[in-house]
């Protein structure tokens, strides 16, 4: 873990706070439908009009929100992340000291920490679906690699490391990004086409 971050600008104990109404109304999720679809070289897919093609589905899912869910799309969920540079008072919990280890706790409200959980495995399942209709095959991207950073920010008896696990996932999420869009490039070029419509554009 990196040491070098700057120190949170106060040492107090942090107050237990809800989301505030606006923070509360762009933090929405989705996770996306778990299909498994596949392309190769021998497939009917391959040439077919882009615009039915299993990727734009897949894009189309990616934008969408799911019909009869209060829930946004996982490309409105990971906008919304993404624009959390620093995690802010009201997403924190301080737990105060534990009286037999001496060390306090702190953590995500769990409402900001579920939800992270939702984005992260929405963003993962994204990649790795647009990975699979790639004829050549591709390593997997891992959001969370190992599964070290949401541990962290579940809880941890450091506020530092707390704030620096947050800004390595916000990294990591922005690769994906990056990371989802390379895929839907080089599948535009697998199956022929100029472009694909319509293609989700998140603002990193």
């Amino acid at each position: 873990m990196v040491d070098n971050e700057q120190s949170p600008p106060s040492s107090k104990p942090l107050a237990p706070h809800a989301l505030t109404p606006s923070l509360e109304q762009q933090c929405v999720f989705l996770l996306p439908p778990f299909c498994q679809p596949t392309l190769d070289g021998n497939s009917p897919n391959f040439g077919m009009n882009p615009e039915k093609s299993p990727m734009a589905q897949l894009i189309q899912e990616y934008s969408s929100v799911g019909i009869g869910s209060q829930l946004g799309s996982t490309e409105t969920s990971i906008t919304w992340m993404l624009s959390l540079e620093e995690l802010t008072l009201d997403l924190l919990i301080d737990r105060g000291e534990d009286r037999i280890k001496g060390l306090r706790h702190y953590h995500l409200v769990k409402t900001a920490m579920d939800k992270v959980c939702v984005v992260v495995t929405a963003q993962q399942t994204f990649v790795q679906q647009a990975a699979a209709l790639l004829v050549e095959g591709k390593s997997r991207f891992v959001v969370d690699p190992r599964d070290t950073l949401i541990p962290i920010l579940q809880g941890t008896s450091s506020l530092p490391q707390l704030y620096v696990a947050w800004k390595v996932l916000i990294s990591r999420m922005r690769l994906g990004v990056k990371t989802w869009e390379k895929y839907i490039a080089e599948y535009q070029l697998q199956v022929g086409a100029t472009a694909l419509s319509p293609l989700p554009t998140l603002h990193c």
